[in-house]
Parts: C-alpha cells; sequence; structure tokens
C-alpha cells in the first residue's frame, strides 16, 4: 500500500511541484516507514514552501532529536521551534535532550536551563523532579534534598505520586551518606523526620491510585522503617 502511495504523490508532484500538503503527506510516509531522514527533508520542503505550519516545524524539531540529538540539525530545529512555542513543556524537553548529549560539559547549561523552566513553571512534577536526579548524579545530595523540602511548600506537587517516589529516593540516600558521620546527628534526626513524612504522603497517594498488592508492599516498607 505505501508503494502505491508513493507512486501516486510522486506522479501528483511532477505537475504540482510546489504544494506543500503534498510533501508533508509524502513525509508522513516516509516517517511511518521509519525513513526519518527523509521525512525530514520532505517536512522542510513543506515548511519552505509554507513557513506558517509551526507543528511541522516543532516535528522536524522532534525526529531530529530522536533520531540524533548530536545531529547538527537538531540544535538548529529546537531554536527555530522555541522561538515559535516560546515555555512549550515539548521544547524544553527537546533542550535539555541535546545537553544530555554534552554529558559533564553540559552540566551547567542543563541546570540553568532547569532553573529558568522552573522560575516559569514551578508547578512541573518533571521539571522538578529532573532538578532533584541532576544534582543526585552530581554527587550533590545536600543540594537535591534542600529542593525537595523548598518544593514542599508548592501544593501542586503534594497530590503527586512520582514526587514523592523522588523525594523518598533522595532523602534515604542522603540518610546512608550520613549515618557515619557522628557530627550530622541532628541533621540525621531532621532529614529522618522529613523521610518519614514524605513515605506516609507516598503511602496514602500509592493506596488511593495503586492496586492492593502495591499499596501493601508499601506499607510494609513504610511500617519497617519506623
Amino acid at each position: 500500500m505505501f508503494e502505491l502511495y508513493h507512486r501516486y504523490i510522486s506522479t501528483y508532484l511532477n505537475v504540482q511541484e510546489r504544494d506543500p500538503k503534498a510533501h508533508k503527506f509524502l513525509g508522513l510516509l516516509y516517517e511511518a516507514e521509519g525513513n526519518i531522514d527523509k521525512a525530514v527533508g520532505c517536512y522542510k520542503r513543506s515548511v519552505e514552501l509554507n513557513p506558517t505550519q509551526k507543528d511541522l516545524v516543532l516535528k522536524i524539531a522532534e525526529l531530529l532529536c530522536e533520531n540524533d540529538a548530536t545531529d547538527g540539525r537538531a540544535k538548529y530545529w529546537v531554536e527555530k521551534a522555541s522561538k515559535l512555542f516560546p515555555g512549550n513543556p515539548t521544547i524544553y524537553r527537546l533542550k535539555e535532550q541535546l545537553l544530555d548529549c554534552k554529558g559533564e560539559d553540559g552540566w551547567n547549561q542543563l541546570f540553568d536551563l532547569i532553573q529558568s523552566e522552573l522560575y516559569a513553571r514551578p508547578d512541573d512534577v518533571y521539571v522538578n523532579i529532573r532538578l532533584v536526579e541532576l544534582y543526585r548524579s552530581n554527587k550533590r545530595l545536600k543540594d537535591a534534598v534542600a529542593h525537595c523540602c523548598e518544593a514542599e511548600r508548592n501544593l501542586a506537587l503534594r497530590t503527586s505520586l512520582e514526587w514523592y517516589s523522588c523525594v523518598v529516593r533522595t532523602l534515604k540516600e542522603y540518610l546512608e551518606s550520613l549515618q557515619c558521620l557522628e557530627a550530622n546527628k541532628s541533621n540525621w534526626r531532621a532529614t529522618n523526620k522529613d523521610l518519614l513524612l514524605a513515605y506516609a504522603n507516598l503511602m496514602l497517594l500509592t493506596l488511593s491510585t495503586r492496586d492492593v498488592q502495591e499499596s501493601r508492599e508499601l506499607l510494609e516498607r513504610y511500617d519497617n522503617y519506623k
């Protein structure tokens, strides 16, 4: 069937080469077949012929990042899409993908990107979790815990199972790093209290959203930890 569609659209483009819809349709065919390079080429031609297709600009950026975020074209199209969709969460994730490819060299840029997103969207669960995970990956556990505690003031996060799962993991890791340090007894007690509260919130959210087995297992871990 794809071969038949290709034949029809190619014949049509031989006559109407400047039809942006035809190039877009051909791109959809290539994308469905998994030929990303040819799909992107068709979408780019469609955008050249009709620059008002903002969604197609975003699609090109997404395809390039998914295919190979180190491709120099990906950065160009992500920047182009970011001007058309300021503050769009999808654009943020694409920028994050580009910086992740840089490894340690991109850490500061990634940190600045996450901070700017938090300023614009403080209620976004994913971005809050991403900042905590970034701190943890860089062994900055104290900063990770500080953000967990600060974010507790945000009412929007208190209904997120994913957020409290992140908080529990982070506080447990931090407590393990303190156990052998005698001078941190008071800090250990305060963090342990925060962990118990996070466990309690996680348990309540699990009871309301997950199955009985998962809730029972979490309740057992919570009871054993106390």
